[in-house]
């Protein structure tokens, strides 16, 4: 019988039992066999090295062990192309379903299982690995999708039906976002916290990242005090120096003074690192395409910042608040020079070139 008949038969029986996540104690032979077939399309391709005193660099077969983790992310593109292959016909949507729910599992199983160096660091990934998992509520909702949608999971999926696809998505797990900091965590020397905000989050961090979050959000509440009681012309100034930072609207001072700092708190930073004596805010980017100077800089049309203004808004933070941070940039696919070139005038440093 083939590989691929066995898979889906296997696969069939993961269908029964979607009303709960596999398990490490049930559903091991189904999720392997749901996952094998995708060890060979690795997304792990990037630019960045392993530095000789990064964390990856202490942990024998690093870069092999995380090539593995991002072969299991699922692409239900890629799942039907396969199954189509082998029968001729699109799969059931509960067989798609099926494969993501286990697919999904078993890239959080495989994160969970790279352990660093050092306790602290392994318990940083950890924490970046329980931002993906599953919680309860999404748990409950993908057990009312089996139930209340027994007809719809009974039919074929349709490739050339958008809501189809869009009615997978709640189930699907974006995983290259974390994965890809987590790779650039472990790849670069002096890395020290993942997710690190500008407001208090002391409670849920390790003793090296509490260091960085306390600095950041002292350094918020020291501008609120100096806002205070500003003059209207003292904030326009400000407005006209730091637009990202204080051009946010307002019907009053009062008013944009707030918009301002709470923008301010909500902002996170993907990695932060100490080398030689400097410390570093991190930016991780993992588009699919080397970054252009057209890609840089597109806003599409205006609707979304583009990739070069959210960059000067770190630039102006670490300026306006007096952080001793140097900004850094991280293209895990690559950038052309001439994109890096337009980073670095602005004060960033910049990997993947």
């Amino acid at each position: 019988m083939p590989y691929f008949t066995i898979l889906f038969f296997l696969l069939f029986s993961c269908a029964q039992h979607i009303s709960r996540l596999p398990s490490d104690n049930g559903d091991n032979n189904c999720a392997n066999a749901v996952t094998n077939i995708y060890r060979s399309h690795s997304n792990y391709t990037n630019r960045i090295q392993v530095s000789p005193n990064s964390h990856g660099a202490r942990l024998p077969g690093y870069e092999a062990k995380m090539k593995k983790i991002f072969s299991y992310v699922p692409s239900i593109k890629r799942f039907v192309k396969e199954y189509k292959a082998e029968n001729q016909t699109t799969p059931l949507n509960k067989e798609v379903l099926a494969y993501l729910v286990t697919a999904n599992k078993k890239v959080i199983s495989e994160l969970s299982s790279l352990k660093a160096h050092h306790p602290d660091i392994t318990k940083v990934i950890q924490r970046a690995r329980e931002g993906i998992d599953y919680n309860e509520k999404q748990l409950e909702k993908l057990r009312s999708f089996k139930s209340e949608h027994r007809d719809f999971l009974s039919r074929r999926y349709d490739e050339s039906n958008k809501r189809d696809k869009n009615t997978f998505r709640p189930y699907k797990k974006e995983f290259y976002g974390v994965l890809g900091e987590v790779d650039v965590f472990m790849k670069i020397e002096g890395s020290e916290g993942i997710g690190i905000h500008f407001d208090n989050r002391l409670d849920e961090l390790m003793p090296n990242e509490r260091t960085h979050n306390r600095l950041l959000f002292e350094a918020v509440n020291d501008a609120e005090n100096r806002l205070r009681g500003i003059s209207p012309e003292a904030f326009n100034n400000l407005r006209q120096r730091y637009p990202l930072i204080f051009d946010r609207g307002g019907d009053n001072l009062e008013e944009r003074i707030e918009r301002s700092v709470s923008w301010m708190r909500s902002k996170e930073i993907d990695i932060v690192a100490s080398k030689q004596g400097q410390k570093y805010l991190i930016e991780v980017k993992n588009y699919s395409k080397v970054i252009t100077k057209n890609s840089l800089n597109d806003d599409y049309g205006g609707r979304k910042k583009s990739i070069f203004t959210q960059q000067k808004e770190l630039v102006e933070l670490i300026e306006y608040l007096d952080l001793p941070y140097r900004p850094m940039i991280v293209f895990r696919r690559g950038i052309t020079e001439e994109a890096a070139q337009d980073l670095e005038n602005i004060g960033f440093q910049v990997l993947g070139k």
